[in-house]
């Protein structure tokens, strides 16, 4: 199965930008709205480590075939929190 571009753009190469994962950046949005409508700011009590597991879990929901969450979106969004933490920790030491 061939990748989904047109034959002109194949040999064009550009550099990756932010803008690139514009779908994936609005699930982070939308699971951090509601995540915060739903438990204020509580993701900064949790460890790194938690929210590790969380996404972990999400991520063996996902490939067991779970539909009844956004697992990718909600994982992104544990990565991002315990980056977040982690650097947070890595400035404070």
């Amino acid at each position: 199965m061939t990748p989904p571009f047109d034959d002109d753009v194949r040999d064009v190469v550009r550099p990756t930008t932010i803008a690139d994962f514009a779908v994936a950046l609005a699930a982070l949005e939308r699971v951090l709205a509601e995540g915060e409508a739903r438990h204020r700011d509580s993701w900064r009590r949790q460890t790194v480590q938690e929210h590790v597991q969380h996404a972990l879990r999400h991520l063996h929901a996902y490939e067991a075939g779970d539909v009844g969450d956004d697992h990718l979106a909600h994982a992104l969004t544990r990565c991002a929190m315990a980056t977040q933490l982690a650097a947070a920790s890595r400035r404070t030491t």
